[in-house]
């Protein structure tokens, strides 16, 4: 130019730094006491760093949405929900968070499960429902047509007595005492064990463990 020669720049170069991909295979095993999410990280991380995840959970089908956690604290791949209740079936979503902050999209929602209401098992001929309180035995009534297995004897000093059959003196139930299972088409092994200290106070009929 007119002047002269100017210097030379050197070639600039830059990188994206973007949100993650979303996290994917989320899944909850089934016929456990205690929801446990697994997933897989990101196929894309855009230039990021994963930090942390954070995750929502849904009871009604995924038509709202509720924090179950708004960050893990680490980059680890699973998360125990202790806050789930039997009485719900639940879904789960995660999604990752950079070291900068951004959040990536959510990922495609988990299968639906609950916690297991019965010690083990998961109401199969192979694999029964195990119950080792009156609690459990209680329960039984909401799996009328799955197999079951006692695990230990039941009686007036087994965790469950005092809810399900008797307090002191006192019948549970409103003065009833035990409440017969309905209708029940399932299989029930003993497996030796007994099932002792029984009371029910129901009027008139042929009333037991069972109806």
């Amino acid at each position: 130019n007119s002047v002269g020669a100017g210097f030379r720049s050197e070639p600039v170069s830059a990188s994206f730094v973007g949100a993650t991909s979303q996290p994917i295979n989320l899944s909850v095993p089934e016929c456990q006491t205690s929801l446990v999410l697994s997933w897989d990280r990101p196929v894309s991380l855009n230039g990021s760093t994963i930090s942390e995840y954070k995750i929502e959970y849904s009871t009604d089908g995924g038509d709202s949405w509720l924090q179950a956690s708004s960050g893990t604290g680490d980059t680890s791949r699973s998360f125990v929900d202790t806050n789930a209740s039997a009485d719900s079936s639940y879904i789960y979503r995660v999604a990752s968070i950079t070291t900068d902050g951004l959040v990536s999209d959510w990922s495609t929602p988990s299968n639906a499960a609950s916690p297991l209401i019965y010690a083990a098992g998961c109401g199969t001929e192979a694999s029964p429902y195990q119950i080792e309180t009156w609690k459990h035995l209680h329960n039984v009534r909401q799996n009328l047509d799955a197999h079951f297995v006692l695990k230990n004897d039941l009686d007036q000093t087994t965790s469950g007595y005092e809810d399900h059959v008797k307090d002191g003196a006192t019948l549970a139930n409103g003065g009833k005492g035990w409440a017969p299972i309905p209708t029940f088409s399932g299989s029930f092994d003993g497996q030796g064990y007994t099932i002792s200290g029984l009371e029910i106070e129901r009027g008139a009929g042929k009333l037991g463990l069972f109806k």
